[in-house]
This record gives structure tokens, C-alpha cells and sequence, in this order.
């Protein structure tokens, strides 16, 4: 059907994201290291990042619920939000600065966590849920065995730090590219829809 379509790709956006929110959780105390932040202080920036990732699911599920909104294009504000501090983190030399990045970007990404049930509910309905949802956490699990290693990789070949947060901004930019396309595509069809059953 022409709705599963739209489940593809919101699907690829959600693999792309999730290839790069698990990048920092693991290259970002060593970047805070080579900016001469201590051990213990960096070790920190990921319970931060987790605390605000715990706070930014319950805000993305509270206003998936609202009728104003929808989660899909909830989720895609919150994507193009999260490239924000992606290319910020990699100029931070203030602790303060690391801290407030990281906070920000643990939330906005909770965010989309918080949103993928009621959008996948949104696309294709309660009754394809389990099998919906299934997928896309399979391949949440690809993406978090692939991000960090790729980004590795960069760290590894250029000497440079910084470049796994842009390797996870980049990857963001995609996301949020065919994300938007899903949102469009998803508007029309659910426009399409309602004038169908006028």
C-alpha cells in the first residue's frame, strides 16, 4: 500500500539517526579528553546525555498525544534539531560548553524515541504495530553496532577527534532529508484520505 512506503522510508531516516545518536555516547568522552576535560568529567557528559535522553522520551510521547501535533513531524523537527550540537560539540573547550551540548542533544533524540510508536500507530495502525516496531528496533540494533565503529574509523585514519561528531551530524543531515520527505508524503496521503471519506 501506498502508506507502507511511507514506512520505508520513515524507517531508513530512523536507521540513519540512530547510526549517528550512538556515535557520541561513545566518542565523545575521548574528544573531551583531548580538550583537557578530566577523566571523571567526561565520564559524566554520558549520564547527562542520559538523564536529558530520559526526559526527551517522556516529552516526545506527551506531545505525540496532543492534537495539535503529529509524531512524524514531531520526529523530523526534533532530527534537524539534534544536527545542532552534532557541529557544536566538536568546538567545545569549556566543560559548561560539553555539557550543555550533550544535554541538548541526549533530549531532542529522546524526543524521537518518545515519538516512534505513535507515528508508526499513525502509519499503519494498531494492528501492525509489533511487526512494524520490530523492524525498526532491529535495525536500531544494526545501526548501533555500525555508527560508532564506522566513526572510529575517521577518528582513527585523520588523528582527528572531532570528526566522529561530524560523521554523526552528517548522518543526521540525511535523516532528516528523507524524514521530511516522509512527512510531506505522509501529509498528502492523509489529505487524500479525509477528502476520500468527505
Amino acid at each position: 500500500s501506498r502508506r507502507l512506503g511511507t514506512y520505508y522510508l520513515f524507517t531508513l531516516a530512523d536507521f540513519l539517526a540512530f547510526t549517528a545518536i550512538y556515535i557520541p555516547y561513545t566518542h565523545l568522552p575521548p574528544l573531551a579528553k583531548y580538550r583537557n576535560i578530566s577523566s571523571g568529567d567526561a565520564a559524566f557528559l554520558i549520564s547527562a546525555g542520559g538523564i536529558s535522553n530520559t526526559i526527551g522520551r517522556l516529552v516526545g510521547g506527551w506531545l505525540s498525544d496532543q492534537s495539535w501535533t503529529h509524531p512524524i513531524l514531531i520526529t523530523v523537527v526534533s532530527l534537524i534539531l539534534a544536527i545542532i550540537p552534532s557541529f557544536v560539540l566538536p568546538w567545545c573547550l569549556a566543560y559548561w560548553t560539553f555539557l550543555i551540548s550533550f544535554g541538548f542533544f541526549g533530549f531532542i533524540t529522546g524526543c524521537v524515541v518518545g515519538c516512534t510508536n505513535p507515528a508508526l500507530i499513525k502509519l499503519l495502525g494498531l494492528n501492525c504495530l509489533s511487526q512494524a516496531f520490530g523492524i525498526v528496533s532491529a535495525l536500531r540494533g544494526v545501526a548501533a553496532m555500525a555508527g560508532p565503529p564506522l566513526a572510529g574509523l575517521l577518528v582513527d585514519d585523520f588523528l582527528e577527534p572531532g570528526l566522529a561528531l561530524y560523521l554523526c551530524g552528517a548522518l543526521l543531515v540525511a535523516s532528516a532529508c528523507i524524514g521530511t520527505i516522509a512527512a510531506v508524503v505522509n501529509s498528502v496521503q492523509e489529505r487524500r484520505a479525509h477528502y476520500v471519506e468527505l
